[in-house]
C-alpha cells in the first residue's frame, strides 16, 4: 500500500511537471500527428498532416516561422496570417479547420488554460457550388451501357439500391448479406474518432437478385466484388463511372488539366463519380418520392440530420416525372430503396482491410 501512493504521489508530480512545460507549435502538431494517426482514417491523417506541416513551414514577411512559436502564446493574428494564404474561401475554412483541431486537442490534452488562437478566427463565407446530379435519363443510359460488363452493372445496382459510399460497397463481404431478413451491413469509418461501425440497410428485389446470382457464381467466398485480375476486392474503382458515361456518350460535366503519362499538362473531360450516384438517389428520394428529411438521413445513414440538410443544399432537385423506362420496369419504383428505416447501427468486429 505504501508502495502504491509513492507511485501515484510521484505521477501526480509528473503530471505537473509535464503540465508546466511549454512546447513551440510544431512540437504541438509532431504530437497531434501520432494522436492522428491511430484514431483517424488514412486519409484524414495525410490531409490533416499536410495542412499542418504548411502551417509549420509558413514565415510571414519579418516574422518568425509559425512552427517556432510558442503555442500556448499564439494569438488570433499569427493563425490569421496563415489563414491568408489560401487562395479561395473554401481552402480558409479548411486550413482553419485543421488548425483549429490540432489547438483543441492539445488544450484539453494537456489542460492548458489558454484559449485557441484559431477560434478567433472567423469562417469565410463560403456558399458551396450547386452540385448537377444525375437524370433518370443518364442512368438509363449507365445502366444499358453497363449491360455489357456484368460486374459494372451489378456494382451499380448495389450503388442504387443501398446508397452506399463508393468504398462502402467495395469492402462488403458475404458475411454482410442476411438472406433471410433481406438486409445487408455497410461498414463506415465516417465517425467520431474514425472508428468502424455498421448499418444495417434493407435491400429491395433487384439488388437481391444480383446477390443470389452472385453467390451462384463466386469465385471465393470472402468478398462480394472481386477483381478478376487479382482474386482480391477492389480497393478503389476511380475511373470506372468515367469510362462507362464515355461509351454512352454522355456529355462531361467540364474539364479539367491533369498530367499524362509524360507529365504534360493535358485537357481532360471530367465525368460524375460513383458517389453522384448516392447524390442521384438522394434527389429521387426527396424530389420524386417525396420522403421526409429525416428517413433519408436514415438511409444516408447520418449521425445528424443537419448533415443531410446540408447534403441536400447542394442538389439541384429537379426530379420530375420523366416516365423512363429500364426494359419495361419502372425504374424509380423497383430500383428506389423502400422508405423503411434502418435499425441503430452497432459497434462490431474490424472489418479486414
Amino acid at each position: 500500500q505504501q508502495s502504491r501512493r509513492n507511485l501515484t504521489t510521484f505521477s501526480t508530480v509528473l503530471s505537473t511537471q509535464v503540465s508546466l512545460l511549454t512546447y513551440d507549435a510544431r512540437t504541438v502538431c509532431s504530437m497531434y500527428f501520432a494522436f492522428s494517426l491511430f484514431n483517424h482514417d488514412i486519409n484524414t491523417y495525410k490531409y490533416m498532416r499536410k495542412v499542418l506541416k504548411r502551417f509549420c513551414d509558413f514565415r510571414p514577411e519579418g516574422d518568425r516561422l509559425r512552427g517556432e512559436l510558442i503555442a500556448d502564446m499564439m494569438v488570433p493574428h499569427d493563425v490569421t496570417l496563415f489563414l491568408q494564404s489560401a487562395r479561395t474561401k473554401h481552402e480558409w475554412n479548411f486550413l482553419r479547420k485543421e488548425v483549429h483541431a490540432c489547438f483543441q486537442w492539445y488544450i484539453h490534452k494537456f489542460e492548458r488554460n489558454t484559449a485557441n488562437p484559431a477560434k478567433a478566427c472567423k469562417r469565410s463565407g463560403h456558399t458551396a457550388k450547386a452540385r448537377v446530379p444525375l437524370n433518370d435519363e443518364m442512368i438509363c443510359m449507365i445502366l444499358e451501357e453497363s449491360e455489357a460488363r456484368p460486374l459494372d452493372h451489378d456494382m451499380l445496382v448495389f450503388y442504387l439500391c443501398t446508397l452506399a459510399r463508393p468504398d462502402e460497397a467495395l469492402r462488403t463481404k458475404w458475411v454482410d448479406w442476411n438472406r433471410e431478413e433481406g438486409t445487408i451491413r455497410l461498414w463506415t469509418r465516417k465517425r467520431k474518432g474514425g472508428r468502424w461501425e455498421f448499418e444495417t440497410v434493407p435491400i429491395p428485389l433487384p439488388l437481391h437478385e444480383v446477390l443470389e446470382r452472385r453467390w451462384n457464381e463466386r469465385t471465393q467466398e470472402e468478398w462480394i466484388f472481386v477483381n478478376p485480375r487479382t482474386g482480391k476486392r477492389f480497393m478503389h474503382r476511380p475511373k470506372m463511372m468515367a469510362g462507362i458515361c464515355h461509351r454512352a456518350m454522355i456529355p462531361p460535366i467540364g474539364y479539367t488539366m491533369r498530367k499524362n503519362r509524360k507529365g504534360v499538362m493535358v485537357k481532360k473531360p471530367k465525368y460524375w463519380g460513383l458517389h453522384d450516384l448516392r447524390h442521384f438517389m438522394t434527389a429521387v428520394l426527396k424530389g420524386k418520392l417525396k420522403v421526409d428529411t429525416a428517413k433519408i438521413s436514415r438511409h444516408l445513414r447520418h449521425k445528424s440530420i443537419r448533415t443531410t440538410e446540408i447534403y441536400l443544399q447542394t442538389l439541384q432537385v429537379d426530379i420530375t416525372d420523366s416516365g423512363q423506362q429500364i426494359g419495361s420496369v419502372s425504374f424509380i419504383s423497383h430500383v428506389a430503396p423502400p422508405v423503411l428505416i434502418p435499425s441503430e447501427s452497432e459497434e462490431g468486429e474490424t472489418p479486414e482491410v
